[in-house]
């Protein structure tokens, strides 16, 4: 997978001026990007702010610590509800550390596809 020229920071900070009401054109220009790329980064990190995603991470990292400990089943999407409230006992409160559950779903999902896809594990 190519890594981007963009920090997830600055990709947030990117689709923040769309939400400013520029134009995706004019951003893309500035920032050397193409739509398609603005598009798969709105997908990605759409509605969430760079504190959101750094929590996300360190939810991540729990999850990947929960997998050395216990083993694979841990990543299994079944888990999901249940690290959820493992990390922070209760997923109201996931929910307002994390955003919204959908967002943290999908990047488990991902997470799970890149461990698998670059035979990390």
């Amino acid at each position: 997978m190519k890594k981007s020229h963009y920090s997830e920071s600055k990709i947030i900070s990117i689709l923040k001026q769309h939400e400013s009401r520029v134009k995706i054109g004019d951003i893309c220009r500035e920032h050397g990007i193409s739509q398609a790329t603005f598009f798969n980064w709105r997908a990605k990190y759409g509605g969430m702010s760079s504190s959101q995603l750094k929590r996300l991470k360190l939810f991540l990292h729990f999850v990947l610590d929960q997998y050395v400990q216990v083993g694979v089943d841990e990543l299994d999407e079944s888990k999901l509800p249940d690290l959820l409230e493992l990390e922070y006992y209760v997923i109201a409160d996931a929910k307002e550390e994390l955003g919204d559950i959908k967002v943290s779903r999908d990047t488990f999902i991902g997470f799970q596809e890149y461990l698998y896809k670059q035979d990390v594990i």
